[in-house]
Protein backbone atom coordinates (compact mmCIF):
# COMPACT_ATOMS: atom_id res chain seq x y z
CA UNK A 1 0.00 0.00 0.00
CA UNK A 2 1.68 3.79 -0.73
CA UNK A 3 1.21 6.35 1.59
CA UNK A 4 2.26 9.61 -1.06
CA UNK A 5 0.93 11.37 -4.12
CA UNK A 6 3.57 12.97 -5.84
CA UNK A 7 2.25 16.62 -6.02
CA UNK A 8 3.85 17.08 -9.59
CA UNK A 9 3.47 14.14 -11.93
CA UNK A 10 0.81 11.74 -9.52
CA UNK A 11 2.70 9.01 -9.15
CA UNK A 12 2.32 6.65 -5.54
CA UNK A 13 4.94 6.13 -3.32
CA UNK A 14 5.94 5.16 -0.26
CA UNK A 15 8.56 7.22 1.55
CA UNK A 16 8.44 11.16 1.03
CA UNK A 17 12.03 12.50 0.88
CA UNK A 18 11.06 15.53 -1.08
CA UNK A 19 8.48 18.06 -0.41
CA UNK A 20 7.04 21.35 -1.02
CA UNK A 21 6.48 23.80 2.38
CA UNK A 22 4.31 26.49 2.31
CA UNK A 23 6.15 27.73 5.67
CA UNK A 24 8.68 30.01 2.86
CA UNK A 25 6.15 30.94 0.32
CA UNK A 26 4.69 33.85 -0.27
CA UNK A 27 0.88 33.92 -1.46
CA UNK A 28 -0.37 30.71 0.65
CA UNK A 29 -3.34 31.21 3.23
CA UNK A 30 -2.93 28.36 5.04
CA UNK A 31 0.25 25.67 5.72
CA UNK A 32 0.41 23.11 2.86
CA UNK A 33 2.59 20.73 2.39
CA UNK A 34 3.47 18.64 -0.97
CA UNK A 35 5.39 15.37 -1.62
CA UNK A 36 6.94 14.51 -4.63
CA UNK A 37 8.66 11.81 -5.32
CA UNK A 38 11.99 12.57 -5.98
CA UNK A 39 14.50 15.14 -7.68
CA UNK A 40 12.86 15.88 -10.82
CA UNK A 41 9.48 16.54 -9.83
CA UNK A 42 11.20 19.43 -7.03
CA UNK A 43 12.90 20.73 -10.04
CA UNK A 44 10.04 21.47 -11.81
CA UNK A 45 8.03 23.04 -9.56
CA UNK A 46 7.88 26.68 -9.62
CA UNK A 47 9.91 28.43 -6.74
CA UNK A 48 7.97 31.19 -4.67
CA UNK A 49 8.65 34.26 -2.88
CA UNK A 50 9.86 33.75 0.93
CA UNK A 51 7.61 35.62 3.13
CA UNK A 52 8.24 36.37 6.59
CA UNK A 53 8.25 33.56 9.12
CA UNK A 54 4.72 33.14 10.96
CA UNK A 55 4.86 33.03 14.67
CA UNK A 56 1.45 29.99 15.13
CA UNK A 57 2.19 26.50 15.82
CA UNK A 58 0.92 25.45 12.48
CA UNK A 59 3.12 26.95 10.87
CA UNK A 60 6.83 25.79 12.36
CA UNK A 61 9.66 24.20 9.94
CA UNK A 62 9.30 19.91 9.76
CA UNK A 63 11.95 17.86 9.01
CA UNK A 64 10.13 14.50 8.57
CA UNK A 65 6.27 13.86 7.05
CA UNK A 66 4.01 11.49 7.84
CA UNK A 67 1.16 9.87 5.61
Amino acid sequence: MTKFECGQCGIQFDKATYWFDSLYAANWPIREIIPFCGPKCVHDWPLREPRDYPKEDGWKPTQQIYP
